[in-house]
């Protein structure tokens, strides 16, 4: 008899091809090809791949092989994603003779909504040439101007002329640092320029068709929506107090700028910052309320639903209007995940086929990646992921925590206390302390979501909200059934008349005054939030190890021998740093506390950009912090986001001295945080 093949199912196939993705950008982007010899690392990488590919047909069974050739062809995929959008230096070279020069003419177009902030807007220009005496050079490169003082409407597409003088990117070069400069070349702005007014911004009707032909932005939508959101921008800040407003552009625009620097740290430490993000949330409500709007127009004609299906209908226009909502809120990754996640989900119920939670994040992911593969590496996009897997897969392991909750309460009400108390009787406890109930809810959502993001929260940001859980339990209900429901009904209401809208927005503007209330109580505790220092990749791995290990169906023997050989790990990482760090930052750390050994006095300089910050290693082994950069509009804290890392990097979490050489912004603002 001839053998019988067994074909083995691959449930998920969607979930394998989008890590082997992310593994070849991580991989590009570590170096591990590294160039040699003029030749680009691509060249070895598609090599590998290609032999790895003819080794799979000549060798690898049939019914593995069709499993193995879509993830190779995924892996080069994602070198090749990679590769397209890195930095390009021919697009340096041809701005070299525009950069830190005299002023220049140049011709450019505007790309998506100016970002308007409390003391100046930002616009992302598309440079097309510029004009010189032997004529216009093209450039078709991306440009970031800053103005002070915007008078007009600038919307996408729309043509300019400007006489601008470009200053290169600069970031700050400290080892361990946040590369600014970098993260913005992957996004195609390598200049910046500023003008004091945007009168000296001439609008141009075309533009020469040599430089015409670099234009990308040719529909009129884009502006549509600008216009829009800056119409709805300048009815919130004329009806509602300042602060009010700039939440409510936030929650409601994406407008993240808006909101005032010392707003934005009581949402740090209270550890609600997320709810500034337009999220599933936002477009969950509007589809629902879309939905039902929808079918029950559809069913004042029944001559309709004899030939098409109310629900199918009612479905497409939610997707449909959610859609136009996440293009409305300005499209952030996290608006473009909960956007492709919850088009998935429609249509998985129009189609009849139930979405499936991974496959659906893992599409969705997987999109966002091809468009923008170095996203993978900003805080936004880790987090927002992050946070949707801790509610789909660690709030159901919370439910024996949840089901003692709910028999505490019944203790607490004269209910039947057992253990052995049946589901119903906890169901109907539950029904008889409803408004416990949603508050309980999104206690434990948001406790599932924030031991997800607690590792990566803590790599990024090198600290933690200790407040954040409770905050939570109490802005989460708040925010869901007051502020976002009456905030998106004026917004909606806005598009139709403004008079009846105004009618809906000053109530939500009370809700959005109590909100801000009880989050400046949370943040004011002392204890609200608590600084790390610097949490490295080794640690996350530990933290997420020890997190799956906790929440896994292990028996509690295997996940107690578990949890001792992370521990063990862990204190032989302490023991010897020098395994565990990258090779860069343990090298400057033992030979810094080398230094110290030895008596020797260290001096570093910060880069601060302008301004001067020095760390004085002493010979007795001290430390004195001689001043700490600044701006003078106090826009940017260097304290907090490059002195003190620098410090954590070096394994520094205290110093002995801090010194003000004199009281310019340009060297005390950024002691302030220190």
């Amino acid at each position: 008899m001839p053998s019988q093949v067994t074909e083995h199912t691959w449930p998920r196939p969607l979930l394998a091809l989008t890590v082997v993705f992310v593994l070849a950008l991580a991989i590009e982007r570590m170096g591990v090809f590294p160039a040699t010899d003029g030749i680009p690392p691509l060249v070895p990488a598609t090599a590998a791949v290609l032999l790895a590919t003819l080794w799979t047909l000549l060798w690898v069974k049939a019914a593995v092989r069709w499993a193995i050739l879509p993830l190779l062809l995924f892996f080069l995929l994602g070198l090749l994603a990679h590769e397209v959008t890195a930095p390009r230096l021919s697009t340096i070279d041809s701005l070299e003779p525009f950069v830190d020069k005299p002023p220049a003419l140049f011709v450019a177009e505007v790309m998506g909504a100016p970002d308007p902030q409390p003391e100046k807007t930002r616009f992302f220009l598309h440079l097309l040439g510029a004009h010189v005496s032997q004529g216009d050079v093209p450039l078709d490169t991306g440009a970031i101007l800053t103005i002070g003082n915007c008078r007009q409407r600038w919307l996408p597409g729309q043509l300019l002329m400007a006489r601008l003088q470009l200053k290169r990117i600069h970031g700050f070069h400290n080892p361990g640092g946040y590369d600014y400069e970098r993260s913005q070349a992957e996004r195609g702005f390598f200049v910046s320029a500023f003008l004091p007014d945007d009168r000296m911004l001439i609008p141009l009707s075309s533009a020469p068709p040599h430089l015409d032909a670099l234009r990308r932005h040719r529909s009129s939508w884009p502006a549509v929506l600008a216009r829009f959101r800056l119409n709805a921008l300048d009815w919130l800040k004329t009806e509602l107090p300042a602060n009010t407003a700039a939440i409510y552009a936030a929650l409601l625009l994406g407008f993240q700028n808006q909101v005032p620097r010392d707003i934005q740290e009581h949402w740090n430490r209270a550890g609600v910052t997320h709810l500034l993000s337009i999220s599933g949330q936002h477009l969950g409500m509007v589809a629902m309320a879309a939905f039902w709007l929808f079918r029950c127009l559809f069913r004042l004609r029944p001559t309709l639903l004899e030939r098409w299906s109310d629900q199918q209908w009612a479905l497409w226009w939610a997707v449909a209007l959610a859609l136009l909502y996440a293009a409305v809120g300005g499209l952030s990754l996290p608006t473009w995940r909960s956007a492709i996640m919850l088009s998935l989900f429609f249509v998985g119920i129009a189609w009849g086929r139930p979405a499936d939670f991974v496959s659906a994040l893992s599409l969705a992911a997987l999109l966002m990646l091809l468009g923008e593969p170095h996203s993978l590496w900003t805080a936004s996009f880790q987090l927002t992921f992050a946070a949707v897997f801790g509610i789909f897969l660690v709030y159901p392991r919370l439910r024996p925590l949840r089901t003692g909750f709910w028999r505490v309460v019944q203790a607490a009400t004269g209910a039947d206390p057992h253990p052995a108390v049946r589901d119903q009787t906890v169901q109907a406890g539950v029904s008889r302390w409803r408004v416990l109930s949603t508050f309980a809810d999104a206690f434990w959502v948001s406790l599932a979501a924030n031991l997800m993001v607690l590792p990566l929260v803590i790599h990024h940001f090198h600290g933690i909200s200790v407040v954040g859980f409770l905050a939570n339990t109490v802005l989460v209900p708040l925010t869901g059934f007051l502020v976002l429901p009456l905030g998106l009904l004026s917004l909606a209401l806005f598009a139709v008349n403004r008079t009846v809208a105004n009618w809906v927005l000053v109530p939500g503007g009370w809700t959005v005054e109590l909100s801000e209330s009880l989050i400046e109580f949370f943040s004011r505790r002392s204890w609200a939030y608590h600084w790390v220092g610097d949490v490295g990749v080794f640690s996350l791995i530990l933290m997420y190890g020890a997190l799956g290990t906790i929440l896994s169906s292990w028996r509690r023997r295997t996940k107690a021998i578990a949890l001792a050989g992370l521990i063990l790990v862990a204190c032989f990482g302490t023991w010897r740093p020098a395994w565990v760090l990258p090779g860069q930052q343990q090298q400057i750390q033992a030979q810094w506390r080398r230094n110290q050994m030895e008596g020797r006095l260290q001096v570093m300089f910060i880069d601060v950009g302008q301004g001067s910050s020095t760390l004085l290693g002493c010979p007795d082994g001290s430390t004195i912090l001689v001043d700490g950069g600044g701006y003078h509009d106090d826009a940017f804290d260097l304290g907090r986001n490059v002195v003190a890392p620098f410090l954590w990097y070096l394994g520094i979490k205290k110093v002995d001295a801090v010194v003000l050489s004199h009281d310019h912004p340009d060297h005390g603002y950024g002691l302030r945080f220190i």
